[in-house]
């Protein structure tokens, strides 16, 4: 029995992947070389994992490798673009209201609270403290399923709301 899309995107977008995927939609379809990655956390990856990656985002004509000036570099397909898009694209809200996630999550899951605070704002969240965000799109299904592989679920809430000020 075949894999469906979802199963087959898990699949191929590896964490490493899915960075390297990242960081060339950033480019836009401008291709960088692949020494010159500006991200600290590509850095911090081996060698190994990180052509492996790129291999696996080839593999599934999601870039394309290319010389260009005696370097390599690597593009982004269609295919890559779109589903670079799709995954990320939140929903902005229309309704006047904002969706607020508020978290307190234990010391002994600094771990899990550094991603998931690093993910918000990636994505566009404003903090309003440590552990409030608030944004104008709605709460994603990407954001829920992160909750739950962390395992904080119990730890965070969100909340729709507008913003009224009291004067006097």
């Amino acid at each position: 029995m075949g894999m469906s899309t979802k199963q087959l995107t898990k699949k191929v977008l590896s964490k490493t992947g899915q960075a390297l995927l990242e960081v060339l939609g950033a480019f836009g379809d401008a291709a960088k070389a692949v020494n010159s990655v500006p991200y600290k956390r590509m850095r911090t990856k081996s060698d190994t994992s990180y052509y492996r990656g790129l291999r696996e985002l080839k593999d599934n004509k999601l870039v394309l490798k290319r010389k260009r000036y005696k370097k390599i570099i690597y593009v982004l397909t269609e295919k890559g673009s779109r589903l670079l898009r799709k995954k990320h694209l939140p929903t902005k809200r229309h309704d006047g209201f904002s969706t607020i996630i508020i978290f307190d999550i234990p010391e002994e899951k600094s771990r899990q609270r550094t991603i998931f605070r690093r993910y918000l704002l990636r994505y566009g969240y404003t903090s309003l403290q440590k552990s409030v965000f608030i944004s104008s799109y709605e709460i994603s299904q990407e954001i829920k399923d992160l909750v739950q592989e962390l395992n904080i679920a119990g730890y965070v809430n969100s909340f729709d709301g507008k913003m009224t000020f009291l004067m006097k």
